[in-house]
């Protein structure tokens, strides 16, 4: 890389304005001010040592071996306080602040890193990282295409976020109140019309519903009854747990681990795998569930249960699953347990109340359903925005490609979930 400067060139260290407070001293100054240490705000207090446009660089603590995906600076404006595990980066005015930001957002920095039992990056180091020099316009331009995608990616998380508190609150309400299949509205709640419900051991569910054990409506199996790891191959098929359960309820299918055919033959021959299969983790992360994936062949790890819906419709099972209803029921049956885990059995045994009306199954499974695909949506907008940030900041932030280059469909806004479902 030719025309770098170092950071003592682009930016003046404040290290010596920094002050750590104990936990002691940070209960009697609570305030609305941050308090900034390596990785972030780690509270709020009623003081502060700096007001202006600041780049917070982990000293210790850091992400530094993460770096590709886990940022190791971050910046701040206003009145803050800053911890002695932070360095403190005020950008030199001829330079573009954002663009020094980016540069050192994502950088590897470990050949700077000194070792011990806590990575440290000493003051003597941080100035001597290099970053590229263009001029101050091409700055500007470069700091202006990465921001753009960081506001994309921005809303794209505030409208997750957004479907996810509105999915919520209509699992509470379609689980607790149903829903009336003719006008295709909520039933009444126990409030409104209480001769509605009736009691159970559960409490108040709506007429016309049962609670019943999960094993009435679907049949739970046990992958691998032996319990006995497979032997692991190079060139197998994936082998699935729940370090394989990614966002959006989906599951990676690249996985790390491998096992050969006759591994997956024995639990294809016992599990019945079909695409409404939904397996169930019993072990550890209790309660995560996906939907199997029926494009590839696969095996489980023996900590996770197959689910094969059999008296109800697919997605109602899948949502009531992941509902605070079966979620409460599982804490009660794992309480005081070290190491949280439940047999087939107890699976087996969860109570579910369900419509006896499959078309008010299929009504509620489909309306959760709806939302959850938004989601997913979204999720994988603001994954395709992070990869596109990636590339960007690997060519521009380097000058393997001009920032001038840039076809203007770079800078677009990004199609909304409604969008893409209207094309």
């Amino acid at each position: 890389m030719s025309n770098t400067i170092t950071i003592s060139q682009a930016c003046t260290i404040l290290d010596n304005l920094r002050v750590p407070l104990n936990s002691e001293q940070r209960a009697t100054m609570k305030g609305a001010i941050p308090y900034y240490g390596a990785n972030g705000i780690q509270g709020h207090i009623n003081d502060y040592l700096f007001d202006e446009d600041l780049i917070l660089l982990a000293e210790d603590g850091g992400y530094f071996d993460e770096y590709q995906s886990r940022p190791i600076a971050y910046n701040i404006s206003g009145k803050s306080w800053v911890n002695n595990h932070a360095h403190v980066l005020r950008v030199n005015s001829n330079f573009c602040f954002s663009y020094v930001f980016y540069c050192l957002q994502h950088k590897n920095i470990m050949p700077f890193i000194k070792g011990g039992t806590r990575s440290k990056l000493n003051k003597s180091e941080l100035l001597e990282i290099t970053i590229w020099n263009p001029p101050l316009a091409t700055q500007q331009k470069i700091a202006m295409v990465l921001s753009t995608i960081d506001n994309q990616i921005e809303q794209s998380q505030e409208l997750i976020e957004k479907y996810t508190a509105i999915k919520q609150g209509l699992m509470a309400d379609l689980f607790s109140r149903g829903i009336d299949v003719k006008t295709k509205k909520l039933r009444p709640s126990y409030q409104q019309e209480p001769n509605a419900y009736h009691k159970t051991e559960l409490g108040c569910i709506p007429k016309g519903w049962q609670l019943k054990p999960i094993e009435h409506y679907a049949g739970v199996i046990d992958p691998n009854p032996s319990h006995r790891n497979p032997i692991y191959i190079t060139d197998g098929f994936p082998f699935i747990s729940t370090v394989e359960f990614v966002e959006g309820d989906n599951i990676e299918k690249n996985t790390n681990r491998r096992v050969d055919e006759s591994t997956v033959i024995e639990q294809e021959k016992r599990c019945n795998f079909n695409e409404n299969s939904i397996v169930f983790s019993r072990k550890g992360t209790i309660g995560e569930i996906r939907f199997l994936p029926t494009d590839i062949r696969f095996a489980l790890l023996d900590s996770l249960c197959v689910i094969n819906p059999k008296h109800i419709n697919e997605n109602f099972l899948f949502h009531i699953l992941k509902s605070e209803y079966v979620l409460s029921q599982i804490r009660h049956m794992t309480m005081g347990q070290a190491l949280p885990q439940m047999s087939i059995g107890r699976v087996r045994d969860i109570l579910l109340a369900v419509p006896e009306d499959s078309t008010e199954q299929r009504l509620i499974g489909d309306k959760i359903e709806n939302l959850s695909e938004l989601i997913r949506v979204e999720i994988n907008i603001s994954k395709k925005l992070k990869a596109q940030k990636k590339g960007l900041m690997q060519d521009l932030l380097t000058g393997k490609k001009s920032v001038d280059s840039l076809p203007d469909s770079i800078l677009a806004p990004v199609s909304s979930p409604e969008e893409i479902a209207q094309k």
